[in-house]
């Protein structure tokens, strides 16, 4: 097959849909406002120059459709419905389309009360028409698709993007001196933040547990990835770690790691933080528990679905004070405790959240496109 994606090329989920199916032999474009540099795994990446705002995107569909025209493309993959998602089914071709919703697309912005959102949903609409599938990660996601998009039950297909359980699994082993790098004391015990440094992700709300934590331990260090980031948001993240007097006990890695490095970072860490305003299936934590790391996360519907497969966390609300308490308590608790908790959620994992029978998901999708466009025609 040729596959084109419509997707930010710089996020690990659009590479790893990508290597995947070039590795396993075919050809895969993406076609992206956002290249990674450099290129990586015989993929073809296609930059479209944009100097404009997001708002602008579909204002580059010509350039795109020239793009497309020219690959010649068995399959068109768009992500996210609100950018990326929504150029795809607005594209003058015929490829057969499958469309993927991320979560806060579908949660937070086409969810919206009032104008905007219902001019997003106009927007979006097209693609949703045109797509021979939607794939979502949750069952919330996949429900919020039927009930606010009214998108057909028989379009909906709800699978998890699961872990690539060759990289994220429990080992001592790093390539990576992390704690020289980082420049972290011996003996310091590790709090890290998987996600990427936007808003939705209430960054700032972690940061602002760091001094209550430190008042009970003073060897807890802190480490926020921030490869894909806000810019304007990050520093004030950044600003805030400062006002709080805490920087000796934050790390921000700003680099884009790949997910070899993530794995060894969350293999050295004993608790993960996650409390996002919304989400979709939290692959970011998932692959924390393959690793063993303890889970500190809010009760939103993505966390009490996994949880419902069997999954144990540490539920808290989105309040500083809150989660500073339930990170004190998490470090505080028996190891024996501890191993019980991290043995029961990698079982979960392996059984359940393998990317391996995710890919197989997908694969199937594309094939059953590609006989309904044959049919078709």
């Amino acid at each position: 097959m040729k596959i084109v994606y419509l997707a930010d090329g710089r996020s690990i989920h659009t590479l790893r849909w990508a290597k995947h199916f070039s590795g396993k032999g075919h050809s895969v474009h993406v076609v992206t406002f956002a290249a990674p540099s450099p290129s990586r795994d015989n993929i073809l990446f296609h930059e479209v120059p944009l100097n404009w705002s997001k708002a602008s995107y579909l204002l580059m569909r010509p350039y795109i459709e020239r793009t497309i025209a020219e690959i010649k493309p068995d399959i068109i993959h768009g992500h996210y419905l609100t950018s990326y998602g929504a150029i795809a089914g607005r594209l003058r071709c015929n490829t057969p389309t499958i469309l993927s919703a991320w979560g806060s697309d579908v949660l937070v912005a086409l969810g919206k009360r009032g104008p905007y959102g219902a001019f997003l949903r106009r927007i979006v609409r097209p693609s949703l028409n045109k797509a021979e599938s939607i794939t979502a990660e949750s069952t919330i996601v996949g429900d919020a698709l039927r009930k606010v998009l009214h998108v057909p039950q028989s379009k909906i297909e709800v699978f998890p993007w699961g872990v690539d359980l060759s990289t994220f699994y429990p080992t001592k082993v790093c390539a990576t001196d992390w704690t020289t790098l980082l420049s972290i004391p011996e003996g310091f015990r590790l709090v890290i933040s998987p996600r990427m440094m936007f808003p939705v992700y209430n960054i700032e709300v972690i940061v602002k547990s760091i001094a209550l934590v430190n008042r009970h331990f003073k060897n807890v260090m802190f480490v926020f990835l921030c490869g894909l980031r806000d810019q304007n948001y990050y520093a004030q993240v950044r600003r805030l770690v400062a006002q709080e007097g805490v920087s000796e006990h934050v790390r921000f890695i700003e680099e884009y790691l790949y997910p070899a490095q993530v794995a060894e970072l969350l293999n050295l860490s004993q608790v993960l933080v996650s409390i996002p305003r919304s989400d979709s299936l939290p692959i970011s934590v998932l692959e924390g528990l393959a690793c063993n790391v303890l889970p500190v996360c809010n009760p939103i519907g993505a966390n009490l679905e996994v949880m419902g497969e069997g999954v144990k966390m540490t539920l808290v609300e989105v309040d500083s004070n809150a989660l500073g308490r339930s990170i004190i308590r998490v470090l505080e608790r028996p190891n024996s405790e501890n191993q019980v908790i991290t043995s029961t959620n990698l079982k979960v994992v392996l059984e359940k959240y393998s990317w391996a029978m995710s890919c197989s998901r997908m694969e199937k999708l594309y094939q059953k496109a590609l006989r309904a466009s044959v049919t078709f025609v």
